[in-house]
């Protein structure tokens, strides 16, 4: 379509078979540049790019790999740092709590400015496990 509107004769027609000389000044500029054009057909994956395929499955395996594993780490610090703070609420006197029974800020053994999502709910690192199943795509 590109090349249909972009070619035209002296007069503004339409030029026959535009994509055609289109497609084929394309390919003569590109050899120009000593660029080799490589034409790929319908069917299965061409040989010379059956490596790429591969190096790009086991990349993306690696990645997903790393995500798992932070993802784990995540769910453990979170998990530590709840039960830390429902160890330190067991132990905190009455008069160090805030008004809704947590923990007052101030006193708290986590990061500054991080909040668990329920400091309330108990949570043990027994009960909880995480699923390493891989899915295949």
């Amino acid at each position: 379509v590109q090349f249909i509107k972009a070619m035209r004769d002296e007069e503004g027609n339409m030029v026959r078979k535009a994509h055609l000389l289109g497609f084929l000044r394309r390919i003569c500029k590109l050899l120009f540049f000593r660029i080799k054009p490589v034409f790929v057909f319908d069917g299965g994956t061409p040989a010379l790019k059956q490596k790429t395929v591969l190096a790009r499955k086991r990349q993306r395996e690696r990645q997903n790999a790393k995500l798992r594993k932070t993802a784990e780490k995540l769910l453990m610090n979170t998990l530590r740092s709840r039960i830390l703070l429902n160890t330190d609420h067991a132990t905190t006197p009455q008069s160090k709590r805030n008004k809704d029974g947590g923990q007052d800020p101030n006193n708290a053994s986590f990061a500054p400015g991080f909040q668990p999502l329920d400091s309330r709910a108990p949570v043990s690192l027994h009960q909880t496990s995480i699923s390493s199943s891989s899915s295949s795509s």
